[in-house]
């Protein structure tokens, strides 16, 4: 009898240690394949007027900085009339986890910036808006 209780046991542990690394059938991975749309408005000191030169990353499923430093996808600023303070679009997005980073340069002080940000997106058929605070 007590074979087939430790026998059990093992069997259970195995079972609940395998259950974490099984992808779930309708789990939703943040990535491309959505319908969501990501603005980012980078920041310095509160104002976007002053920074140009503007690149922003953004690294799918993740709520953290890439130790490796290698991000999913990128987009270089523009502005535009709609969104005058946009400097990126990320579109068709999955819900999900995500970290943004953004460099450029502030005219105003004369220096590089840079920041990064993690965001939870919703599923939201309208354009989610993100303000990034970016720093020397």
């Amino acid at each position: 009898m007590k074979t087939y209780s430790i026998l059990g046991v093992i069997i259970a542990f195995f079972l609940m240690s395998n259950s974490g690394c099984i992808k779930r059938k309708n789990e939703v991975v943040a990535g491309k394949g959505g319908q969501n749309v990501l603005l980012i408005f980078p920041q310095h000191h509160l104002v976007a007027n002053n920074l140009i030169q503007i690149k922003s990353y953004i690294k799918y499923n993740t709520l953290d900085l890439p130790s490796n430093g290698q991000y999913d996808d990128s987009a270089t600023g523009a502005r535009n009339s709609s969104y005058p303070d946009v400097f990126a679009t990320f579109n068709e997005l999955q819900p999900g986890n995500y970290y943004i980073y953004v460099t450029g340069y502030d005219t105003s002080v004369r220096q590089n910036i840079k920041g990064g940000i993690s965001f939870s997106l919703p599923d939201n058929a309208s354009p989610t808006s993100v303000i990034l605070p970016v720093s020397e």
